[in-house]
């Protein structure tokens, strides 16, 4: 859930900053795409081992 919370966050954030400093948006894209994958990692396990 906490993870979540960080892609949700992270995504506003980059959506605000994209306006005045689209090249932080850009430097984030890294972690946002890291977060994504921390994010759909353990789902993924969970869903296949159920």
């Amino acid at each position: 859930m906490d993870i979540l919370l960080v892609l949700v966050t992270l995504v506003w954030a980059l959506d605000a900053v994209w306006r005045w400093a689209r090249w932080m948006a850009y430097a984030n894209i890294p972690y946002l795409l890291w977060v994504a994958f921390a994010a759909v990692l353990p789902l993924s396990i969970t869903w296949l081992t159920r």
